[in-house]
């Protein structure tokens, strides 16, 4: 993340779709590169912005963006359970003891 966010400690979802927004429309120009920063970046986005719902005020989860630079974590991460951890964890905020 350093890399392309150099003087940033966080990003705002908002800033990450500007971002993909930008590299896409230079993509056309440079067919032959190599994108996998470009899917990682793309993969947390979606998570942030589908899975979780969440809008481009908040800021990205420091968590997903530690995937973006350590490829160990990127290929073990448990990209499944993130979505059911926090759906689980809403409906038991939301209806306590009756949700289980």
């Amino acid at each position: 993340m350093n890399h392309y966010f150099p003087n940033e400690e966080r990003i705002k979802l908002s800033d990450l779709r500007r971002f993909l927004q930008f590299r896409s429309s230079r993509r056309a120009c440079r067919f032959w590169e190599k994108y996998s920063d470009d899917v990682r970046f793309a993969e947390v986005y979606i998570v942030e912005r589908v899975l979780l719902g969440r809008d481009g005020g908040f800021f990205v989860k420091d968590h997903l963006m530690k995937i973006i630079d350590d490829d160990v974590l990127h290929l073990s991460f448990s990209w499944d359970t993130l979505g059911f951890d926090w759906f689980a964890r809403s409906l038991f905020e939301e209806f306590g003891d009756h949700a289980r």
